[in-house]
């Protein structure tokens, strides 16, 4: 757990020091909401239906972006092989690494959801806990497996083009089952309508989370 606590105050202080993933999500995600405004059509008959799958879509695409950036400090300063080098723990180093990733991911999240309440005027006040859960476990996630296969594409030259290649196949699942919950709440629907998706999600993040974490220590060495 120290290695796990120093390896995350780690990438927190070099953020807040550059803040160049923060500040470069939280941009590409103004100006995707601002071509969704302007570009689309959105009334009360599609609202329900349609600003979810576009919220995903964002947060996909933003949360990609951060990603490939995992180990860009790292790698720039040939720091990443003496991690390699010392005797941690290769689970810690993921665990570090996905709590960090869900830090920026989960901070885009709420800047998007909050910039298509404002712009769409959406009306989720009833259940706004219910959509908080559903995606903080879309991003839970989201960030085990995009850690997991950012890693894998540390050492190639077109690893930002390679990333969503490899990633978003594996993710569908969990991205389909947030979808549909978040349009469930945006139409009005409780717990009773969304429990289904909410299992699927606990489940899939488990699956991703334990299983990426045993394979990480092969994965991290042949990077």
């Amino acid at each position: 757990m120290n290695t796990l606590a120093a390896i995350l105050w780690k990438d927190i202080i070099n953020e807040l020091r550059t803040k160049e993933i923060v500040l470069s999500m939280a941009a590409f995600s103004i100006v995707l909401v601002v071509i969704f405004n302007f570009s689309l059509v959105i009334n009360n008959d599609n609202i329900g239906y349609l600003v979810p799958s576009l919220l995903w879509i964002s947060i996909i695409f933003v949360g990609t972006l951060g990603l490939s950036r995992t180990f860009a400090i790292e790698k720039e300063n040939s720091a990443i092989t003496g991690i390699l080098l010392s005797p941690i723990d290769r689970s810690m180093l993921y665990l570090s690494k996905v709590i960090s990733n869900l830090i920026y991911i989960l901070i885009t999240q709420f800047l998007l959801l909050f910039l298509f309440v404002v712009l769409f005027n959406i009306n989720i006040n009833g259940e706004v806990g219910l959509l908080i859960i559903v995606m903080i476990l879309g991003a839970i996630g989201f960030s085990t497996l995009g850690t997991l296969f950012s890693t894998m594409a540390i050492n190639t030259k077109l690893r930002e083009l390679l990333l969503p290649v490899i990633l978003f196949p594996v993710i569908i699942p969990v991205i389909i089952n947030a979808v549909r919950a978040t349009s469930i709440i945006f139409n009005g629907g409780g717990y009773a309508e969304i429990s289904p998706y909410l299992k699927i999600l606990i489940c899939f993040d488990i699956i991703f989370l334990v299983t990426s974490a045993l394979v990480y220590e092969f994965v991290v060495e042949e990077s």
